[in-house]
């Protein structure tokens, strides 16, 4: 089941605007009128990489459903063969481009998909080190709805980190993209960053891994990532950090999902090594590792987790070799020390398909902190109001300041059922009894 993944993301929308004075060149594989020039749909650069070197400042390139590989011509290595990002310039993927749709763009139905795999298809050695590369870039490059795949950096330093995206001393935004089946030899199997700190929402990061540290990403050298409604699913390090490594980097996480995730020795989800991340209504379940399976700290890791969950991680949610972990108003399991913290089962929907939605009656439901969450952010994981007071539950947390409603915790808020009058999670006669005596009795 992927639902926590795309949900969210299934939306026939423009996710990006347009600004005065921007040029708009089209990049489409089955464009099937010459020239092509970019200057339609129908008229498109056949690939990326031609669009990319016409690129001038203040440009987004719209980029039509289909595969899209770099220009490995003329390079000494075909393997150093990547897609740079330029600042000032824009990707946009996921429209029907040509003979589909045209600027109609839709998540899930038209998929544009960056891959690494330049050589014998279906055979990584031969693939790119790196799909992306945005070093030395600011919030002006933007990637914007992508899968990026088939990334395999096992060669001589940088070229063993990041096999999806490599960052260094560069800080481009990242939005409603899939990292997958990327792999890198040392560290950062979707995602490094090294002196950056990329503004990253509405990504997915599956199936990744790694040789050391960080199957989906790593944060090295005082990174300081921005991480909002991403979901890290099934990705898996040799080393630390299943799907999340901080070295010396304090990222900070609002509204993420760690599922399934595994670290062959520490940390399943999320390993610090003088790393001290921020963490905001994250659900945290089901990842494994030798210690620490939710989070591991060591040599000064002071990570500070609010709202959150952590629950059924493997051998345990938090281990600590050398640090001072911070929760409040988090529920974990086994419990934790700390202002209104609990140990409760979170009940979620279906933690055996990877549904960590909460249900009625959940005591995660209205426990959280309101006033913790960062300024601006209104929306969940499910791209759906954060704060929705819950009429059936007694509120346990810290309301807002202005309206009496409390957040959840975890990742999703719950939105109950409707009709569902006794909060059990099912529509049954107990339901219609409720609303009989209520309709019938005094008014």
């Amino acid at each position: 089941m992927v639902r926590h993944i795309t949900i969210g993301l299934g939306l026939v929308v423009a996710l990006a605007g347009m600004a005065q004075g921007q040029t708009i060149i089209y990049v489409d594989a089955s464009a099937d009128q010459t020239p092509h020039d970019g200057s339609t749909w129908c008229h498109a650069y056949l690939e990326l990489y031609e669009a990319l070197a016409a690129a001038g400042p203040d440009t987004v390139i719209r980029v039509a459903n289909g595969t899209y590989l770099p220009d490995s011509s003329g390079l000494g290595d075909p393997r150093e063969a990547t897609f740079q990002l330029p600042n000032g310039v824009t990707f946009e993927g996921r429209y029907g481009g040509c003979n589909d749709g045209g600027d109609l763009r839709d998540i899930e139905l038209y998929e544009t998909i960056l891959s690494g795999d330049i050589g014998t298809p279906d055979d990584p050695n031969d693939n790119c080190y790196h799909v992306l590369i945005g070093s030395g870039t600011d919030a002006s490059a933007v990637v914007d709805g992508f899968t990026i795949t088939g990334g395999h950096a096992n060669g001589p330093s940088p070229d063993d980190d990041g096999g999806g995206m490599y960052n260094d001393a560069g800080s481009p935004v990242v939005r409603y993209c899939t990292f997958s089946e990327n792999y890198a030899g040392g560290d950062g199997g979707a995602v490094f960053n090294r002196d950056s700190s990329p503004e990253m929402s509405c990504c997915t990061f599956t199936g990744n891994s790694v040789g050391d540290d960080g199957g989906a990403l790593c944060n090295a050298a005082g990174s300081a990532a921005t991480i909002v409604n991403c979901a890290f699913v099934s990705n898996s390090s040799s080393g630390s950090g299943g799907a999340v490594a901080n070295l010396s980097s304090s990222p900070v996480l609002v509204n993420c999902i760690f599922s399934a995730n595994t670290g062959g020795t520490n940390g399943g989800a999320v390993f610090n090594h003088s790393g001290s991340p921020t963490l905001t209504n994250c659900t945290i379940a089901a990842n494994e590792a030798n210690k620490g399976g939710g989070v591991y700290c060591r040599l000064n890791s002071s990570p500070t987790l609010t709202n959150c969950i952590l629950w059924g991680d493997t051998p345990q949610e938090i281990y600590v070799e050398s640090g001072d972990p911070e929760l409040t108003y988090c529920d974990v399991e086994g419990g934790w020390s700390g202002t209104g913290n609990i140990d409760a089962d979170p009940l979620f929907v279906d933690p055996d398909d990877e549904d960590l939605h909460l249900q009625a009656l959940s005591p995660c439901i209205d426990a959280g902190n309101t006033m913790a969450l960062p300024g601006g952010l209104y929306v969940d994981l499910d791209n759906g109001g954060r704060v929705l007071d819950d009429l059936c539950t007694s509120d346990t947390g810290v309301p807002a300041s202005l309206v009496p409603a409390t957040v959840d915790m975890g990742a999703y808020e719950f939105r109950g059922i409707l009709a569902d009058l006794d909060a059990d999670g099912d529509v049954d006669l107990d339901d219609f009894a409720l609303f009989h005596q209520q309709f019938t009795g005094p008014q």
